[in-house]
């Protein structure tokens, strides 16, 4: 049996699409969750699978320097598209790390596997508990069939001449999200610590000789996981609202080049 080169050419930049995903996206970049085999094997089945049912260009690049951008072009789509995810994640993690700073803790860090870094303990909570929420919502399958749709708005090749200025700025204007989301998620805990550090200094101005700085230490931690255990219901009704964006947040990047 002989492949066609035009066949193996369009496979090949199906795949490179789906690993700029691959790297950036949450889920399918931990090596914990899903071990590389296991992505490299995906990765060629999903490109098998898509060729059959994607609108292919009229040329398809063969020439070597016309290929290598092709297939840069598609990557940095599936970078971008699992970046507007990642986003998300990065937000959320963000609200942990500044809890963990008001509350003092921020130097009880640990070795987290997914991440290979350290990271604090409430920013690794939120972390696992949107990773979880992801998974049980099937954002993964949203993922997949995003990117399959994107083949029909960005045909296989034809990157360089549909990926404008304007997908970029799109990506990078999304930066704003992040942070709007970590102080979103962390403003509970933000405003019950800043009432108890407001109570420790009245009590320093009536009793100076009270330690107040090493009481602070003892009882926000309690006060954080007190107020935490409350906010867990309410953060998780949260976390699926803000998984819900996910299909709006990569339409509108496939789609900004179209609305100019």
């Amino acid at each position: 049996m002989i492949i066609p080169i035009d066949y193996v050419i369009v496979v090949s930049l199906i795949t490179a699409r789906i690993f700029g995903l691959f790297i950036t996206a949450p889920v399918f970049n931990s090596s914990q969750l899903m071990p590389g085999m296991v992505r490299v094997i995906m990765m060629i089945l999903l490109s098998m699978l898509i060729s059959f049912a994607v609108p292919l260009p009229d040329v398809i690049p063969a020439q070597p320097i016309s290929l290598f951008l092709a297939l840069v072009m598609e990557i940095v789509i599936g970078l971008c598209l699992g970046f507007t995810i990642q986003l998300l994640i990065v937000g959320i993690e963000l609200a942990g790390s500044i809890i963990d700073t008001q509350a003092g803790i921020s130097a009880a860090s640990m070795f987290d596997p997914l991440r290979g870094d350290q990271v604090t303990i409430i920013a690794r909570l939120y972390r696992q508990l949107i990773l979880l929420v992801f998974l049980l919502l099937n954002g993964h399958h949203v993922v997949l069939l995003a990117i399959r749709t994107t083949f029909d708005v960005i045909p296989v090749g034809m990157a360089n001449e549909l990926i404008t200025g304007d997908h970029f700025l799109y990506v990078v204007s999304l930066g704003s999200m992040m942070f709007e989301v970590g102080w979103r998620f962390s403003a509970p805990v933000i405003v019950i610590i800043f009432f108890v550090d407001f109570g420790f200094g009245m009590l320093s101005r009536i009793a100076s000789q009270v330690n107040v700085f090493q009481l602070s230490f003892q009882l926000k931690p309690m006060v954080m996981i007190l107020v935490l255990l409350l906010i867990i219901p309410y953060f998780i009704e949260d976390v699926s609202e803000l998984l819900d964006k996910i299909p709006d947040l990569m339409g509108d990047f496939i789609l900004v080049g179209a609305s100019q």
